[in-house]
């Protein structure tokens, strides 16, 4: 039909396979086209994981960031690596009011994820070390030993650039040497995060709570606890 043998039955033909091999090209583009759409709307848009110090929530899998944090009584970082259904958190941090010491490996798992909001409960296993210094806190005393922490954040999405915060943390540290002795922490409160550009962004926590301190001996005392960070995070992946 489109193939002839005079000279206009073979202008004919070329013309039809010019006509063919557009519409050919123009199928492989349209599909090529709607799978890039349809990977795009399966992938988080960098906005939808915002987060590098505090948020998200819990990293997805693949992504990476790392930290720091200014405030009170703490000072320290963090790396924060996304593997799977988990995030796995390194952090370091060192008390300038106690002259405490303390390095933590940090799990966290999402359990919600909908709409603007995510939640995801964390547990932690650590070492911290207390000089003992009683320059600031009269009740403080002199230990090595292991830090338990349980902790739960919830972030929900009230901007294009910035989160919400509502976080609770449960420091329990079990001190080794001199034994029997304790202090446990329950801290929860909330702030914000904020996308700085270039990857980067600023964040805020102000908590409070109570806490329960035991010296080996003593008797467990309780009394007010607080902590703010003044965070600064970098995306990596």
């Amino acid at each position: 039909m489109c193939a002839g043998r005079d000279p206009s039955k073979n202008l004919l033909a070329g013309r039809c396979g010019e006509i063919v091999a557009s519409a050919m090209s123009l199928r492989v583009a349209s599909v090529l086209l709607f799978a890039s759409a349809a990977s795009a709307e399966e992938a988080p848009s960098s906005r939808e994981e915002l987060g590098a110090a505090f948020a998200p929530a819990a990293m997805r899998a693949g992504s990476s960031s790392l930290y720091g944090f200014l405030g009170g009584p703490e000072v320290g970082g963090a790396y924060r690596q996304g593997i799977g259904p988990l995030e796995f958190e390194g952090r370091a941090s060192f008390d300038y009011l106690a002259l405490a010491f303390a390095g933590e490996a940090i799990g966290k798992l999402t359990v919600y994820r909908e709409g603007i909001a995510e939640i995801a409960p964390s547990l932690g296993l650590g070492l911290t070390y207390d000089t003992g210094s009683r320059y600031v806190d009269p009740e403080n005393f002199q230990y090595l030993g292991l830090r338990l922490r349980a902790g739960l954040l919830s972030t929900i999405r009230v901007a294009e650039t910035a989160r919400v915060l509502v976080a609770l943390d449960v420091p329990w540290d079990l001190p080794l040497s001199p034994a029997l002795g304790a202090r446990f922490r329950s801290l929860l409160g909330g702030g914000a995060e904020f996308f700085l550009g270039q990857e980067m962004t600023g964040a805020v926590l102000a908590q409070l709570g109570a806490e329960v301190i035991k010296e080996p001996l003593g008797e467990p005392k309780v009394r007010p606890a607080w902590q703010i960070k003044l965070g600064l995070g970098w995306r990596l992946f």
